[in-house]
């Protein structure tokens, strides 16, 4: 299973990974994103602002959570759910 699903057409594609099997490591690196929420209804829609700053963000949408890479565009570039 990879790790992230690249360009996701939908939230429910994207793999799933409990927070307790990632390796400290990307525990630590997780807890140091910024935090978004959103209505997005999908990983296509654009939820950062115009230039978005961020590459990375812990995204929060219809009460799930998701690590997302937006390699600086406005919509999810790679993407994995983060199962509590």
């Amino acid at each position: 299973m990879p790790l992230c699903t690249r360009k996701p057409s939908t939230w429910a594609e994207c793999p799933r990974h409990r927070h307790d099997e990632l390796s400290p490591l990307q525990r630590d690196l997780i807890r140091t994103l910024p935090v978004k929420g959103t209505d997005a209804a999908s990983p296509m829609d654009e939820f950062l602002e115009e230039n978005p700053p961020l590459e990375c963000v812990v995204l929060i949408t219809g009460g799930h959570v998701f690590y997302v890479n937006t390699e600086g565009y406005r919509y999810a570039r790679y993407a994995f759910h983060i199962l509590a």
